[in-house]
């Protein structure tokens, strides 16, 4: 009998040793790196990219140009990269974990960078204003519905916002209290004035784009541009052979983060704890939201439902475009096409959007020169499924969202004080019901004369007819009452 008992005693040390193992082997598969990013003056760069090489697996520096990075055990390399400074690749040393300072340089390529101001292109080099750059390539890693969204993180001091209308930018701050759209920067595209959605320009068209953040920007364009200017420049022909190109990529959005809500017996849980409340307090004995008849059924059942779970599904993006450029000495052309669709992470919620740029530039002489461009777009959104996200959430789970035939419950909360309140899911399972669609259509048309009578003189006049027309459907029913009777018919 004892020695059974020392042969399970060693069974039991030895199952414990290799547990340890296990646990300390699983620990060292990742080790924490840390660091700091500065400049040549040692000035710490913020935003910068620290990542394992030849992986995506990565982090950016915060405010003081610190970071924090978790890697796997055996990574022997790491890059640094920034806007304007030539990647840097730190080698890490067995057992190291602290990677010190790493200062990157300025990259001279860009110097001999042909960067468009307001008055003309010039060299970075003899730039003496501040203007950050960023060409399509760098925009194009990040698939987005518009270029203010792949320009976050890439220029300093710059804040995008999403409003109401679409998404707001601004520079230097916001100076106007109550209005976030009086600090917004100032659009030039193609060398004019662009006071239309950016969600109408196709960021496929996009060539590249110069943010004028100085004082400079104010001496060319006056006070509208106090808050700094966005210039973007569209693609347009070039002499060489016909190329053809097509983009296409699919994607999809999820819901990254939710709050946690009270399961059935949770809420049932906080009815009782807040009727006890009450009553110490000498608020009442009698507790407005106790549980209605169908919620204590519900309670007996194991009821426990989640609208947020049932009300937000995956939404797709599907974008893809053509494009065809080419041309001789004297005529250049470009046509690109593109057709965007999206649909929301709420049903009965979704986007459309078919755009059309096209230049054509011509020389007649080595004196006169002309051209046309059109930036068209047709949008047609539709939020008819509206936005439910908030009512889901504050839904009692002691419900039943369906009748039993499978049919939509469409006031599950019956009995309570908040009885009236339709079921969230109704208006996205609803759009003979719920109709709010708008189609936008917005025409950008320059066109241009140029005149250069002796080297280095060159004189520009443009003409710019932009047509703007939006259109509206919206129909919720006479009122609640009877759009909640029409789902029943």
């Amino acid at each position: 009998m004892r020695k059974l008992q020392l042969i399970k005693f060693g069974k039991i040390i030895l199952i414990t040793l290799l547990v340890n193992m296990i646990s300390l082997s699983l620990f060292a598969q990742e080790i924490a790196l840390h660091g700091k990013v500065v400049d040549e003056t040692g000035e710490a760069l913020i935003g910068a990219t620290v990542k394992i090489a030849g992986t995506t697996i990565g982090t950016t520096t915060n405010i003081s140009g610190d970071f924090n990075l978790k890697v796997p055990a055996g990574t022997t390399k790491i890059t640094v990269s920034f806007l304007g400074y030539v990647d840097f690749e730190k080698i890490i040393t067995k057992g190291a974990t602290d990677m010190g300072k790493m200062a990157l340089t300025r990259n001279t390529k860009d110097l001999n960078e042909v960067v468009v101001v307001g008055y003309g292109t010039i060299k970075r080099s003899d730039l003496t204003g501040t203007v950050a750059s960023v060409d399509a390539k760098a925009l194009k890693e990040v698939p987005a519905s518009n270029v203010f969204e792949q320009l976050k993180g890439r220029v300093a001091g710059l804040d995008i916002v999403n409003g109401t209308n679409g998404p707001v930018l601004t520079l230097r701050g916001n100076r106007t209290i109550g209005s976030s759209t009086a600090d917004a920067s100032l659009i030039i595209l193609d060398g004019q004035p662009y006071f239309n959605s950016i969600e109408n320009i196709d960021p496929n068209d996009i060539k590249s784009v110069e943010v004028l953040k100085g004082a400079s920007a104010t001496a060319i364009y006056g006070s509208r541009a106090s808050s700094g200017v966005l210039l973007i420049t569209t693609n347009r022909g070039r002499v060489g052979q016909t190329v053809t190109s097509y983009d296409s990529y699919v994607g999809v959005s999820k819901l990254q983060g939710r709050i946690k809500l009270l399961d059935g017996q949770g809420f049932a849980q906080l009815q009782t704890d807040a009727l006890q409340g009450a009553v110490l307090q000498g608020n009442g004995s009698v507790n407005p939201y106790a549980l209605t008849t169908t919620e204590q059924q519900a309670l007996k059942e194991g009821v426990s439902t989640d609208y947020v779970n049932l009300l937000i599904k995956p939404a797709y993006v599907w974008d893809q475009s053509l494009r065809v450029s080419g041309g001789t000495d004297k005529t250049q052309f470009n046509v690109g096409t593109s057709y965007r669709t999206t649909t929301g992470v709420e049903p009965n919620n979704s986007s459309r959007r078919v755009s059309l740029n096209a230049t054509l530039d011509h020389k007649i002489n080595k004196v006169i020169k002309f051209g046309y461009s059109t930036v068209t777009t047709l949008r047609i959104l539709d939020a008819s499924g509206g936005s439910q996200f908030q009512n889901a959430e504050y839904f009692s789970p002691l419900t039943y969202p369906y009748n039993a035939d499978g049919s939509l419950n469409l006031t599950p909360q019956v009995g309570q004080i908040d009885a009236q309140n339709a079921n969230p899911l109704l208006q996205g399972q609803s759009p003979d019901v719920y109709v709010n669609k708008t189609r936008e259509f917005t025409s950008n048309n320059i066109l241009y004369g140029e005149l250069t009578p002796v080297k280095h003189l060159k004189y520009r006049y443009s003409v710019n007819y932009n047509f703007f027309q939006s259109l509206q459907d919206q129909y919720n029913g006479i009122d609640k009452v009877n759009n909640l009777s029409s789902i029943n018919k």
